[in-house]
């Protein structure tokens, strides 16, 4: 072993360059592939670490039969239906908080005060029924006290059923999971009201859509109004005794289930309050899917809206084998350099042949050399990924942490890897500079066999086709980037800044924010909405019954001078207008595909109890994510009795003074919200956070784009090294005959053209596929244009031929006598 490693420093200190350069090619391909893996074991695990996953499954529903979008909302009554059904153990009812809605779901958090006059703000309250806790914690997640609230169904005083929370809140709040009996003191309208402590569960995995919350019993009251509602205002997951074998059949199951209910019992007073019929219920239910998605497959599942993170199967399916690629790039670039190195190696190996050692040690010492080598690389690489896990801009980049002692099996599945990358890297050379016969070994340097040739062509070739690949694909997610950040959104974005104000804000206090802010130098238009236009999945909706015509709408919630402030063009009829009460304005799209709805037509109330009346019809806008197909009916609505939702408020800001304006508008929410005061943001800034998942994905391909050229590049100048160093001898003759320096370099470098041809015209149509298949995930998409390809080709193909330029260029301009007289 010791002979090794004066070898490999022996090797290092004689080719310093072609070190130095493999050692980096390999850190790279190395370090790129743990971070890359860390996030295909994240999304890969999601949701697999919560105990009997296998058995959980949730409730999606498209309750607006909205295209096929699903959202993991249930509804309340469900709990009759699974109640009795034998195949169910127990299921969790949580009331379902809208994560992508900043203003609801900042809401159902609670501030607590300790008794060290300290107030701690908490992740969200989950009101939910008896069994919600249990059902997705087994008893081995049981710390102290019960997780369920089942023995105090019939207990007539509800505040001793107590909370249940997990071990994070017991230490933060108490220093101790030992608290069953404690009090926590919850802020609740400027009082102090005390939350007993019933039970304290361990924490559910990080890597879960499970939340780490306060779980308190869903009151009676709340039972009994929710008892007839069939809005999806409840997340439902089911543990069954065994996984369904048919899970088709288990969804029809679930609506014929629903269906009797509402024959057996007394749904007419729903009905009547609701102003439909009993058979318009049971109509909607029979229209609406019901669908079960394992918990364990819910990460991919793109077609509901969850509150939980999700993936994209077609790029996580890309970023599978981009690891893959890396470790085959990390062998084959291993490979190259060792190939280089082998003819000059010989007359030392055969030496030790002469002085009696067998051909098969010299061999494994080779290969033994290089995977020490690859390991070295990769224990370097591990721990600059190390050192970057504490670095705060990594978690913009990454799902979950880079750190090592979290990932103990990648570390050493990763450390295993190099050492196989080392093994297969040395055994040709191994084989090549053992080949040779001592007496003839020992006259002169050798270049490669034929096979050896060959070899180093496909070595080339294959780099350079990942190389054009990666770079044609990075530049598809990138067009795709630029487009979702600047293409048309139908109205003015770029002067927008968006700020979320508590749902307690009172009508006075906006008006007198709106008043004040109207009046800043600098702002051309403050309005208020329900939410914010392009940021989100799914927007308010509503089934309407409308002249003979069933209408499933999608509608925004705005004042009367939000149409005007955004910019946005009415085709026909009016813009809203301070005296609007109950007005509606519809897009293009409704215009165009429901022609039976005209201006002054009256439609059933959305909020209020005044008809709506139709009084425009606008241009078609980007209203949700471009994941989904804009071009439905959509509108926007002015009504009485909405203001409550009106929580987004919208400042339209003169680019010129923005910095100055933003200062001052911050200051005046500040002055009026207090600790609950949020800046100003851009709508740009909301846009980013808004496709995080994607851009990350996006990042992601740049960085193995990146790693896969650099690793070409420094293969291409070991192998330019090599040819130059094995050709020594004929170019000195050629330059003494009277060759010029371009001819020479002309002649080095010919040779290399038909490799960067073949693999970009293999690479271009693979490419073309994977961004097909990626770009397909959004509905609305930028089209892959042909200029990418020569763009790829001229900018990968330029930088490989500049090193070999680089290269040739040198060995044209050295000395002749300096070749000829060392051969």
């Amino acid at each position: 072993m010791t002979e090794i490693f004066k070898n490999i420093i022996y090797m290092a200190r004689r080719f310093k360059l072609a070190t130095a350069f493999n050692l980096l090619g390999l850190i790279v391909a190395f370090a790129a592939f743990y971070l890359m893996m860390t996030q295909v074991i994240y999304q890969a695990t999601y949701n697999h670490d919560v105990e009997d996953c296998e058995q959980l499954y949730r409730i999606d529903t498209d309750y607006r039969n909205n295209h096929g979008l699903y959202s993991d909302g249930g509804f309340y009554p469900i709990a009759r239906v699974l109640d009795s059904m034998p195949e169910v153990e127990s299921y969790s009812l949580m009331y379902r908080i809208y994560d992508d809605d900043p203003v609801v779901a900042d809401y159902y958090k609670q501030s607590f005060l300790r008794k060290d006059g300290d107030t701690i703000k908490f992740t969200h309250e989950f009101y939910c029924n008896e069994t919600a806790v249990s059902t997705l914690a087994s008893r081995s997640q049981v710390l102290k006290g019960s997780i369920d609230w089942r023995d105090t169904i019939h207990n007539p005083y509800p505040k001793r059923r107590g909370i249940i929370i997990p071990a994070s809140i017991a230490m933060d709040y108490f220093g101790s999971i030992d608290v069953v009996g404690d009090s926590m003191m919850v802020i609740s309208q400027d009082q102090t009201i005390p939350w007993t402590i019933r039970g304290v569960y361990q924490n559910f995995p990080e890597n879960s859509e499970l939340k780490n919350c306060v779980y308190r019993m869903i009151t009676d009251a709340d039972k009994e109004a929710f008892k007839y509602d069939l809005t999806p205002s409840f997340r439902c997951i089911i543990k069954f005794k065994q996984a369904p074998h048919d899970v088709e059949a288990m969804n029809n199951s679930l609506k014929l289930s629903l269906l009797d209910l509402i024959d057996k019992e007394g749904w007419d007073n729903y009905a009547e309050a609701s102003g439909i019929s009993v058979q318009s219920l049971k109509q909607f239910i029979n229209d609406m899917h019901i669908s079960l998605t394992p918990l364990k497959e819910s990460f991919f599942v793109t077609k509901t809206l969850s509150s939980g993170e999700h993936g994209i199967k077609p790029m996580f399916d890309i970023l599978e084998l981009a690891c893959l690629l890396l470790i085959i790039f990390a062998a084959i670039h291993f490979l190259n350099f060792a190939l280089v190195e082998s003819p000059m190696r010989i007359r030392g190996i055969n030496t030790r042949l002469v002085l009696g050692a067998s051909r098969h040690s010299l061999q494994r010492g080779i290969i033994l050399e290089c995977a020490i080598t690859s390991v070295i690389a990769c224990v370097i690489a591990l721990i600059i990924c190390g050192a970057l896990s504490s670095w705060s801009s990594v978690d913009q980049l990454i799902d979950g942490t880079l750190e090592l002692h979290r990932h103990g099996m990648l570390v050493l599945g990763t450390i295993a890897v190099a050492g196989a990358v080392g093994v297969v890297a040395g055994m040709y050379p191994a084989s090549f500079a053992t080949s040779f016969t001592p007496a003839m070994a020992l006259k002169g340097i050798f270049g490669l066999t034929p096979q050896g040739h060959r070899l180093r062509k496909v070595i080339l070739g294959f780099q350079l086709f990942v190389s054009f690949l990666m770079a044609i694909y990075m530049a598809t997610l990138i067009h795709e980037w630029l487009y979702i950040l600047n293409s048309n959104y139908g109205y003015n974005k770029s002067n927008v800044h968006i700020s979320s104000l508590p749902l307690t804000t009172s009508d006075i206090k906006k008006q007198e924010i709106f008043k004040e802010l109207a009046s800043l130098p600098g702002v051309k238009g403050v309005s208020f909405s329900d939410g914010t236009l392009g940021l989100s999945d799914s927007h308010g909706g509503e089934p309407l019954e409308l002249h003979g015509h069933s209408l499933n709408l999608d509608y925004s919630l705005v004042d009367c001078h939000y149409m005007i402030d955004m910019g946005i063009d009415i085709i026909e009829g009016r813009h809203f207008i301070p005296e609007d009460t109950a007005a509606i304005i519809f897009n293009k799209a409704a215009h165009e595909q429901l022609d039976w709805i005209t201006l002054g037509m009256k439609i059933p109330p959305i909020m209020g109890e005044d008809s709506l009346t139709i009084v425009g019809f606008c241009d078609n806008i980007r209203y949700n994510t471009t994941r989904f197909n804009n071009n439905q009916p959509f509108a926007f609505i002015v009504e009485a009795g909405s203001e409550w939702y009106l929580s987004t408020l919208n400042v339209n800001i003169d680019s010129n003074t923005e910095s100055k304006t933003l200062d001052k508008a911050n200051a005046i929410l500040q002055k009026h919200l207090g600790k609950e005061a949020k800046p100003l943001m851009s709508f740009d800034s909301k846009l980013q956070e808004t496709y995080e998942t994607e851009f990350r994905y996006f990042k992601w391909i740049f960085i193995i784009s990146l790693a896969c050229t650099l690793i070409t590049l420094i293969g291409v100048f070991c192998l330019t090294m090599f040819e130059t160093e094995y050709r020594r001898k004929e170019i000195g003759i050629r330059k003494v005959a009277g060759a010029k320096s371009g001819e020479i370099i002309l002649m080095l470098c010919r040779q290399y053209i038909p490799s960067i041809l073949i693999s970009f015209a293999v690479a271009a149509p693979i490419a073309y596929i994977c961004g097909e298949q990626t770009l397909a995930y959004f509905a609305e998409h930028t089209p892959i244009h042909w200029w990418i390809y020569p763009l790829a080709l001229l900018i990968v193909g330029g930088i490989v031929m500049s090193t070999i330029l680089l290269q040739s260029w040198r060995a044209a301009h050295e000395n002749p006598v300096n070749s000829i007289k060392t051969e």
